[in-house]
């Protein structure tokens, strides 16, 4: 199957409902998913499936809130009458605990994988005031692969919400999200955090809970720092469409920084902005330009023009200025990820050349649309161009390792989705 859009599907009901729904539409995706994760946890980690499984139940599984457990049973009810391998509640849990457990295996070291970026504006700095928030997701392409899906929940109790997500996700996983009351957020990890404290609630479930019960920046940076353990350490982006108000939640294991503003903007590129987080990271900050200055040196020049709003932002997503170089050139410095054509290793993420990452989508919501019900997305490269398997493969047997998974990553138009709240 050629994936060049975003799916988008609406879901409605109580907790089980929505699971259900879930699972039994999108059975194919959850099982991609599942085998996707499990290989790349795997060949990071060394660690088996059960190994998750046995780390999720044993350090989560009694924290988890209801609702929560409810559409986990849903989502593999749903799923168990695809007819394809079965599936337990065990395998979901899992799936959405992976992103704190790959934090605990990496305390200690700081070699997380920090990827993505990010950009919100609002007042003098957009042409009419409001919000605008930005987004581009910066994965491997052999587990970026799976998130192209947009989902509209309307649950029984809470606010209605839109996130991108994969199948089996109870969150989002890259992030993006924006509610009916003009919530928006999105964030990117933050690179070198060697924390982690266990004793909290999952990552996952904060953030559900907070784009599903927030109606102001206070309220969802609350659900991130309260029961926090360090998992998936990020830069959030969080704006109020309402009331045209944007915050930047840094977060680690120990610290946090919540800043808010009515006229700026705030700028989010896997670097570690305060004092007070860095105390968390192992990178030291000098004047050598890498893939994290480098992009947010570039988005401060961008914004700093003033009159931006969703047409500008497109363009400042797809953007291939290396700021270390001062010319154009596509790759790991550029706002637009190009990964797979780089031939440097990057000091902070250490992957090596030609790795099979960057960007795979763009996405776009403003206060305004927000609040009516709508936003703009666009499956893989913002810059339009696209990434073929079989060539790449074929210039880097290296990378052959990546089996089945690696898939080609198409480019489709921007989509916008207008779908109410209603």
């Amino acid at each position: 199957m050629k994936r060049d859009k975003f799916l988008f599907k609406e879901l409605s009901g109580n907790p089980f409902q929505i699971g259900f729904e879930m699972g039994n539409t999108f059975s194919n995706e959850i099982r991609r998913t599942l085998d996707s994760f499990a290989f790349i946890f795997s060949h990071d980690y060394s660690k088996s499936w059960n190994w998750l499984i046995d780390f999720s139940n044993k350090n989560f599984l009694h924290t988890i809130d209801g609702a929560i457990r409810e559409e986990i049973e849903g989502i593999v009810k749903g799923y168990n009458q695809s007819g394809l391998p079965e599936i337990n509640f065990d395998d979901i849990f899992a799936l959405n605990v992976l992103f704190d457990a790959e934090s605990f295996l990496s305390a200690g070291t700081g070699n997380n994988q920090g990827s993505c970026t990010s950009f919100i504006a609002t007042g003098d700095y957009t042409k009419t005031g409001d919000v605008i928030l930005a987004h581009t997701t910066w994965w491997r392409y052999f587990t970026g692969i799976n998130f192209n899906v947009i989902i509209k929940i309307k649950p029984d109790e809470g606010y209605s919400f839109v996130m991108q997500t994969a199948p089996g996700l109870l969150f989002s996983g890259t992030d993006f999200y924006y509610n009916e009351k003009g919530i928006v957020a999105s964030e990117t990890t933050l690179d070198g955090i060697h924390t982690y404290k266990l004793g909290g609630t999952p990552i996952f479930q904060r953030l559900r809970l907070a784009i599903q019960n927030s109606a102001t920046i206070d309220d969802f940076s609350n659900f991130i720092i309260n029961d926090n353990t360090g998992g998936y350490s990020n830069d959030y982006l969080i704006g109020d469409g309402k009331n045209k108000e944007i915050g930047i939640l840094e977060i680690a294991s120990f610290n946090h920084v919540l800043m808010k503003k009515n006229n700026g903007y705030f700028a989010s590129s896997n670097l570690v902005q305060f004092d007070e987080i860095r105390k968390e990271s192992n990178i030291v900050y000098d004047d050598s330009i890498n893939s994290d200055n480098s992009r947010f040196y570039r988005i401060h020049e961008l914004l700093n023009n003033g009159g931006l709003d969703v047409e500008t932002s497109k363009g400042i997503l797809a953007d291939h200025y290396d700021y270390s170089l001062k010319k154009y050139n596509p790759g790991k410095n550029s706002i637009c990820g190009h990964r797979d054509i780089e031939p440097n290793l990057d000091v902070f993420d250490k992957k090596p050349p030609f790795y099979p990452t960057g960007s795979i989508d763009a996405k776009i919501v403003s206060g305004n649309g927000a609040l009516r019900g709508e936003g703009e997305f666009k499956w893989g490269k913002p810059c339009s161009e696209e990434f073929y398997k079989e060539d790449f493969l074929s210039h880097h047997p290296e990378y052959s390792w990546t089996g089945n998974f690696l898939e080609d990553v198409y480019s489709g138009n921007w989509q916008f989705i207008s779908h109410g709240w209603k």
